[in-house]
């Protein structure tokens, strides 16, 4: 099973409880990253390939998640975590 998380930041007057929604920390650690350039929506399809060429690269910690953060429409950063 995939489990698929979106994060935010909180502002001040942000009550998370009262919407429903849990919050956390991303785990520290080390990460191998990568990016995605392009325009949206056709950049996703980048996504898969560009996550199995950094598990390839180095070994997976599966404990902490992979993330992607979209910095603009023609940019995301892939990050997937390293066993420490």
């Amino acid at each position: 099973m995939v489990i698929y998380r979106c994060c935010v930041q909180i502002r001040d007057g942000d009550d998370p409880d009262q919407l429903g929604l849990q919050s956390g920390i991303v785990p520290g650690g080390q990460y191998l990253s990568a990016t995605v350039h392009g325009p949206q929506p056709a950049a996703y399809a980048l996504l898969t390939p560009t996550f199995e060429q950094l598990r390839r690269s180095g070994d997976r910690d599966d404990t902490r998640p992979s993330i992607e953060y979209y910095r603009g429409h023609d940019r995301i950063d892939l990050l997937m975590p390293l066993q420490g």
